[in-house]
């Protein structure tokens, strides 16, 4: 899957170097390649999430510390209507606009194209969220080396060497005991 930001031509380009590199042979070393192809593509979006998760959350307080600058040139005809419906003085029209222009540019940054930290539920970056991003990407440099080590053995094997066991033991340990 290509997202806003990124270039198929690069996944593309890749994926063929990857398969000069690793040269398969057969559909089942043609699928180990592009299974490799494919997560190594997203582990490279995994630093572009993190930095977005800090780059929203940034963002998302220069908004809020704007707005409130801004709220300080104001007046409210009557500050104790709750629905502040009175007329609203400005008192410093510059610096008033100044703030708001701050509010405004940090609101589009978080809407900036590329900005991967939506999908991550970064509100705000709690240890959760950045302990998300380790674990997935620890499984994607896993299934790397699995797939990699599956391929090395087949072009052993195509190639009459005796394989013997593996030498590289992929383990997988479940926290949950499942």
């Amino acid at each position: 899957m290509i997202l806003p930001g990124e270039d198929a031509a690069d996944l593309a380009a890749l994926e063929q170097g990857l398969r000069l590199d690793l040269a398969p042979k057969g559909t089942f070393e043609d699928e180990l390649v592009r299974i490799i192809a494919r997560d190594l593509w997203r582990l490279r979006r995994i630093g572009r999430a993190e930095d977005g998760v800090y780059m929203r959350t940034w963002a998302r307080e220069n908004a809020e510390a704007a707005r409130a600058e801004a709220s300080l040139y104001e007046m409210h005809e009557d500050p104790f209507r709750i629905d502040f419906g009175g007329k609203l003085t400005i008192t410093d029209e510059q610096a008033h606009d100044e703030a708001l222009g701050r509010v405004g540019a940090a609101r589009r940054f978080t809407e900036a194209e590329g900005l991967l930290a939506v999908p991550v539920h970064c509100d705000p970056p709690s240890g959760a969220t950045l302990d998300n991003l380790a674990r997935y990407e620890g499984a994607l440099r896993r299934e790397v080396f699995r797939c990699l080590h599956e391929l090395e053995r087949r072009q052993a094997a195509r190639r009459g060497q005796h394989v013997p066991a593996p030498v590289a033991v992929d383990v997988t340990v479940d926290a949950k005991g499942e």
